[in-house]
C-alpha cells in the first residue's frame, strides 16, 4: 500500500503524467483491486491515448475480470493508435494478444 500512496501523492503534484496514472493503475491491479485499476486505464487512455502500452496492460486486465468482448474493443483501440504512431512493437504485442485471446489461448500474467 506504501508504493501507491506515493503514486496517489505524486500524482496530486503531477496530475498530467500518464507515468504516474499507469502506475497507479497497475499498483490496485497487482492489489487485486480490479475496479480501481480499471477506472485509471480508462481515465488514462482517454486522458492520453497515445501512451500505447497502457491497451496492452488495460485489456489484459479486463480479460481476468472475464470482460473478453471489452478487452477486444480496447485492442483495437490500441491498434488504430499504434498504427497511426507506427509504434510497430506495441503494435504486435497487441496483435498477439488479440490472438490469443481469439484462440482461446490467453494466460493471465
Amino acid at each position: 500500500m506504501e508504493r501507491l500512496e506515493k503514486l496517489l501523492q505524486i500524482h496530486k503534484i503531477q496530475a498530467d503524467s500518464s507515468f504516474v496514472k499507469f502506475g497507479i493503475a497497475k499498483e490496485y491491479e497487482n492489489m487485486s483491486n480490479f475496479h480501481e485499476s480499471k477506472i485509471w486505464y480508462q481515465k488514462l487512455t482517454e486522458d492520453d491515448p497515445d501512451y500505447t502500452g497502457t491497451y496492452y496492460h488495460f485489456a489484459n486486465l479486463l480479460m481476468k475480470m472475464e470482460n473478453q468482448k471489452e478487452a477486444l474493443e480496447c485492442i483495437e483501440k490500441g491498434i488504430i493508435r499504434c498504427k497511426a504512431l507506427k509504434f510497430d512493437h506495441d503494435l504486435a504485442e497487441l496483435s498477439n494478444l488479440k490472438m490469443n485471446i481469439q484462440l482461446g489461448e490467453w494466460e493471465s500474467n
